[in-house]
């Protein structure tokens, strides 16, 4: 989640986003994990997505959530779920403000994208 994290702050400062970096970072990534569990919750059998949804809504603290996620899931699904996801989410985010961004941030957004696409030289 941490290269995650930062290729977003990258983007918010490609745009210029004038609120809360953090705050949007967070709400973002809790949207793809949440996402995330969602979709790998739906492969189980019905009375096994109860048991563990059971388990979800009792975790009182982000590190007891990831206890009830690492012992239900299996962790290479969930970080290749993770990645679908956020890219379908960030490609949502995109669509939704294209209309309200400058030229000059879809500029700078569209440099940005350029290079996270180009792939590095040695």
């Amino acid at each position: 989640m941490n290269d995650l994290k930062t290729f977003l702050l990258n983007f918010l400062e490609s745009i210029d986003y004038s609120e809360s970096k953090e705050e949007f970072i967070d709400n973002f990534t809790s949207v793809i994990y949440l996402k995330s569990i969602e979709t790998l919750l739906n492969t189980f059998p019905q009375d096994k997505q109860e048991s563990i949804r059971g388990k979800l809504s009792s975790a009182t603290s982000a590190e007891a959530l990831m206890t009830v996620v690492n012992g239900n899931f299996d962790q290479k699904a969930f970080q290749d779920t993770a990645r679908v996801t956020s890219e379908k989410v960030f490609n949502e985010y995109l669509d939704t403000i294209q209309d309200v961004l400058t030229d000059e941030q879809k500029s700078r957004l569209q440099q940005f994208l350029q290079s996270i696409s180009t792939p590095a030289t040695p």
